[in-house]
């Protein structure tokens, strides 16, 4: 038998042999046979009720200070339980988002490393495509949007994307969660960055504004040649 059980079993022994607790035992075995017997019809059997209430509600006040005098000491076991833990799981706690701290900014950092390096390589490729008098084709759109043209003659109805910020907060924590395919550089609501995640058409209308970001769509008549 632990220590433990020795001392709930030594507590009832001495909560149930007590004479407080065997008088409240007493006490409500009678009031239990009187409760019943009792129908309120005139004013003298309503005096014998709420006498009886008196004494049950002083019975019951009674047995509570019995059960908290009985508790004491396994509250007491609790705490001091409590204090030997708590010290070492804060402790572990410390050292879980020191490392966890570590992991997120090595992570940010290598994302942020990698997008800057598909975007040189991608700007390199066009640059390349440009010299050899070959126009970048249509898998660049961060660079040459234009969702829709329509000719007619010397001009020709170009749509573009617009945005606006309306909720930078919400852009900036949506830029952080490492789910989510927004660069990095956004987070600082980068205009020239975020124009071009617009324009590359990195999320829908409809979820761009999930995120803060108010996307729509305008025409404009451009001479050919421009």
């Amino acid at each position: 038998m632990s220590s433990f059980d020795v001392m709930k079993a030594e507590t009832v022994r001495t909560v149930s042999g007590s004479d407080e607790f065997a008088e409240c035992v007493g006490l409500l075995a009678k009031l239990q046979q009187i409760a019943p017997k009792i129908t309120v019809v005139d004013e003298g059997s309503k005096a014998m009720a709420s006498e009886t209430i008196l004494q049950v509600k002083n019975t019951e006040k009674r047995f509570e200070e019995l059960r908290k005098t009985a508790k004491a000491p396994f509250l007491e076991m609790g705490k001091t339980i409590d204090n030997v833990f708590k010290p070492l799981i804060a402790a572990c706690e410390g050292a879980r988002k020191s490392l966890e701290g570590q992991v997120l900014q090595y992570n940010a950092a290598a994302r942020a490393a990698l997008e800057l390096s598909q975007k040189q390589a991608m700007e390199k490729e066009i640059k390349a495509r440009e010299v050899d008098g070959e126009k970048p084709p249509d898998e660049y759109p961060l660079f040459y949007p234009g969702v829709t043209q329509t000719d007619s003659g010397k001009t020709f109805t170009r749509t573009r994307l617009k945005f606006e910020v309306v909720d930078e907060v919400r852009l900036i924590k949506a830029a952080l969660d490492k789910r989510n395919q927004i660069p990095l550089t956004v987070a600082t609501v980068n205009e020239s960055k975020l124009r071009e995640c617009v324009n590359g058409k990195l999320y829908s209308i409809k979820n761009w504004a999930k995120y803060g970001v108010r996307v729509y769509e305008v025409e404009e008549v451009v001479a050919k040649g421009e």
